[in-house]
């Protein structure tokens, strides 16, 4: 029986890829690879260079973030379907954490090892404004869905904010309010 096309089966799952045309479909198919990794592996590291942006088509990899004068701190799981680099690819720096893979994973990368994401932008422009546009439309949404959280949790804040500024005697603002201000 023969192997599912895996570049296929992920671009219409993954919300970036999954409301371009056929044309554009094909150009980012050409323009990517599927690697595998083992456990243990790292994807990338704190200050490679962030050309591209991977899927998790199997697996799972941990994202570790480096902290200054300790150890570094877990900040996410990755599963089947996640993606990460996108970020770091678009602004065309460098990536600010650590990609370990938890278990044996197959991951999507685009562009493919060599490309490069502005040299995908400059060779195929029609399909590199259409992807930077579903690009934007992902980050807006991440804002706004932050956003939601903030202002779900802003009473919280707010009432944090009022027991290590307030006095609980008098109720008027203490020194550590006056100091910050």
């Amino acid at each position: 029986m023969p192997v599912p096309d895996e570049k296929m089966r992920v671009l219409p799952q993954n919300k970036i890829f999954s409301n371009l045309n056929d044309a554009d479909t094909a150009v980012i198919k050409a323009s990517s690879e599927i690697l595998s990794f083992a456990p243990g592996d790292t994807v990338f590291s704190f200050g490679d260079q962030a050309d591209c942006i991977y899927i998790v088509i199997s697996g799972e990899l941990t994202v570790i973030k480096p902290v200054a004068y300790e150890n570094s701190r877990e900040i996410a799981k990755l599963v089947a379907n996640d993606s990460l680099g996108d970020l770091s690819m678009i602004a065309g720096g460098f990536h600010s954490v650590t990609a370990v893979c938890d278990a044996p994973s197959v991951l999507f990368r685009f562009p493919s090892t060599g490309l490069g994401f502005r040299a995908f932008l400059e060779r195929y422009p029609d399909t590199g404004s259409r992807l930077l546009f579903a690009f934007l439309n992902d980050i807006a949404n991440r804002t706004r869905r932050a956003n939601e959280l903030i202002k779900e949790n802003s009473p919280h804040i707010q009432e944090l904010r009022r027991q290590v500024y307030q006095d609980k005697l008098t109720g008027l603002n203490n020194k550590t309010w006056l100091d910050e201000e």
